[in-house]
């Protein structure tokens, strides 16, 4: 039940044979009854993740995960599907780290600072997001469920709000901070760049781009509500909000309904795209370099493929042609 440091090296070894079809599934799958896990070798890679320090058993343990993850074996495919309690762990811990690489991206200085730091800063968010692409290439649905509400949860509480900045009393700042604008947008261009997952990647390009933004309320803890609740409110208002039920569009309203407002995040990103904001006064060069990164970003969205096929429909309910029509005139 535990992930005993002096055994890495076998347990590596036993879950590539795994992933490669030719493992000991028999062997791997817990017991029917008492509290068991479905998977106990996932359920004590996750609590590795979560728990150790110490870096060869934090990487055995990613790779373990990985492998079962990729494992084409149906029993023990469906025993990933069923490991809630693992996969809600790992997701808690990917999304701790992802908030970290975050901040690490906020205090590596200004945009224009360049230098060890910030090329480190996003190195780790790069590396983050490719090993959550690996886990989303294995397909398994209760798990990239799970990851995009980890993900659009840290979108809203963690990036977006960096990008607009609010004052002690709520209300919208008019400019911010440009090391904490390109934080946010330099994230999101990685994420943009990286992750292939689909469905993800239209709910970030939604929380972004559409000209309605929800107003999410929820319970609990806000730095671990969204990841460890199992009723999705992220990515529910989202879909909500694509699907325009939101209040004050219709006549009769119902339950399904949620609160909107303009998108604020929209209005920011095309001011910056568009050179509208942080000057260089300073000559720090932090008023273009953050232009960049921002048309850096719709482009990553353009180039991603999520605006394509059902005639358009995804990329009119963002009102990319304004998106165009913006940057083209801006260039």
């Amino acid at each position: 039940d535990e992930f005993d440091p002096a055994h890495v090296y076998f347990i590596k070894a036993m879950a590539l044979k795994v992933a490669g079809g030719a493992g000991p599934s028999a062997l791997l799958i817990g017991g029917d009854g008492g509290d068991s896990p479905p998977l106990p070798l996932l359920s004590a890679s996750a609590d590795a993740m979560c728990r150790t320090t110490e870096p060869l058993v934090v990487v055995t343990a990613e790779n373990v995960v990985a492998n079962l993850f990729a494992s084409p074996d149906a029993r023990i495919r469906e025993a990933v599907s069923l490991s809630s309690d693992a996969q809600r762990a790992i997701c808690e811990c990917m999304c701790q780290r992802i908030g970290h690489a975050v901040d690490h991206l906020a205090d590596a200085g200004g945009p224009g600072s360049g230098g060890k730091g910030r090329r480190d800063a996003e190195w780790d968010a790069a590396s983050i997001m490719e090993y959550w692409n690996d886990l989303a290439r294995c397909n398994v649905r209760t798990w990239n469920v799970r990851m995009c509400e980890g993900m659009t949860g840290i979108i809203f509480r963690l990036v977006l709000p960096r990008l607009v900045p609010c004052n002690v009393a709520g209300w919208e700042m008019e400019q911010g901070d440009a090391g904490d604008a390109a934080a946010a947008l330099t994230f999101l261009r990685v994420l943009f760049s990286t992750i292939e997952y689909r469905p993800l990647l239209r709910m970030a390009a939604v929380a972004l781009l559409h000209p309605l933004s929800p107003i999410v309320e929820e319970e609990g803890d806000p730095e671990v509500r969204s990841v460890l609740q199992e009723n999705y409110v992220y990515t529910t208002a989202l879909h909500k909000v694509v699907e325009g039920v939101a209040k004050g569009k219709k006549e009769g309203r119902s339950d399904d309904e949620i609160n909107v407002r303009p998108n604020p995040y929209r209005r920011r990103i095309l001011q910056i795209a568009l050179g509208c904001l942080f000057d260089d006064e300073e000559g720090k060069g932090d008023g273009a370099i953050v232009a960049a990164l921002a048309a850096g970003v719709l482009q990553q969205i353009r180039l991603s493929g999520i605006l394509e096929g059902n005639s358009g429909e995804f990329g009119q309910s963002l009102r990319w042609e304004e998106v165009e029509c913006l940057l083209e005139g801006a260039g």
